[in-house]
């Protein structure tokens, strides 16, 4: 059987917009999704390094608004659709300090199928591998991803790249990777 990668964050869950709900409201910002031009928040003026963004994020983690954090348009019927033919590997750089309310999250969601959820220790610098040694090793034929590096890094492996068209990645791409704006644009691809 064939094995998919999928990223969690703006590719499963709905993160930057309900991210950006809380920060504007709780720091009195008005940062807009189109403005998000960089993942490293810092740089598009969300706190002023990566430590105070990890701990932004974090409060936006332990927040209630958290809780109530949607799924990306399709992604449920589509992740349903591909977990018939596919074995399904959830790969996240997500901090292993928020593992319990991921894995509740996509219980929560995803509770009839099977798909396991795999830590890399990318964004949030921690012991583990990155995704694209964790692709390599999990030895997925594709990924659907949000973040350019990692995309690339993964297609450099020769693994087939979805790439969901973000502000925040932009750039070029190689032949391993193919930008997409929607789920049932994966879908119609993965058949």
């Amino acid at each position: 059987m064939e094995k998919i990668g999928i990223d969690l964050d703006d590719v499963i869950i709905d993160f930057v917009p309900n991210f950006l709900k809380f920060y504007n409201q709780k720091y009195r910002k008005n940062i807009n999704f189109e403005d998000v031009k960089s993942y490293n928040f810092w740089e598009v003026g969300i706190g002023k390094n990566r430590d105070e963004v990890i701990k932004i994020v974090g409060e936006f983690f332990d927040s209630e608004e958290f809780n109530l954090i949607s799924l990306v348009d399709g992604a449920k019927k589509a992740i349903n659709k591909l977990s018939l033919n596919y074995q399904l590997y959830t790969v996240t750089s997500r901090s292993t300090n928020h593992k319990e309310k991921t894995e509740k999250y996509i219980q929560k969601h995803f509770s009839k199928i099977s798909i396991k959820i795999i830590y890399s220790g990318d964004f949030y610098k921690e012991q583990g591998k990155t995704k694209s040694g964790l692709c390599d090793e999990l030895d997925l034929n594709y990924i659907i991803e949000d973040n350019l590096k990692y995309a690339l890094e993964c297609s450099e492996k020769l693994i087939g790249v979805f790439l969901f068209d973000k502000p925040w990645n932009q750039g070029n791409i190689n032949g391993n990777i193919t930008r997409v704006k929607s789920w049932e644009e994966i879908l119609e691809l993965v058949k």
